[in-house]
């Protein structure tokens, strides 16, 4: 569980990281692939012998990749809101005809917004992450963890 969640949340801190410098709202889109992904070699690695296990070990899989993402969508905001900043805010919503207002009052209402938009879009993305991880170890219960648990069964009934 730990080994497939650390890959994945490497791999989803990368790709938080890059999709949050374009926009954090793409986010959910890769989101889906992970947490499956995650939930799925979760129970390759372990290898568990009751859907039950399969499920959980999965579900905990995919919110570990979740945190990763979450580290990487931050760093992306820091470096995005530093970036375009208030001013760059400022200067978008002039060219579309609408009043920014004082540029301390935008500062205030940019930053604010940056931090609950990102705390939002990652406790969402963790949430989704860990459904879809227990997804990815339904899946594999589906495909593999009934054979290896009726094999496991036949040979512990065997030793007995």
């Amino acid at each position: 569980m730990k080994k497939s969640g650390l890959i994945i949340g490497g791999i989803g801190f990368v790709f938080s990281l890059a999709v949050t410098l374009l926009s954090p709202i793409l986010l959910p889109c890769i989101t889906p692939i992970l947490g499956i992904a995650a939930g799925y070699m979760a129970d390759i690695f372990d290898l568990p012998l009751l859907k039950s296990d399969a499920i959980k070990k999965a579900a905990k899989a995919g919110a570990l990749g979740g945190v990763g993402m979450l580290v990487g969508q931050v760093i992306g905001a820091i470096i995005n809101g530093v970036a375009v900043g208030p001013e760059g805010v400022g200067m978008v919503l002039s060219s579309f005809g609408i009043p920014a207002g004082s540029p301390a009052a935008l500062a205030k209402y940019y930053w604010t917004m940056m931090f609950v938009g990102t705390a939002c879009i990652s406790l969402f993305n963790i949430a989704l992450m860990a459904g879809l991880g227990a997804l990815g170890g339904l899946i594999w219960w589906e495909a593999n963890g009934k054979e290896k648990a009726a094999k496991a069964q036949i040979t512990e009934s065997e030793e007995v």
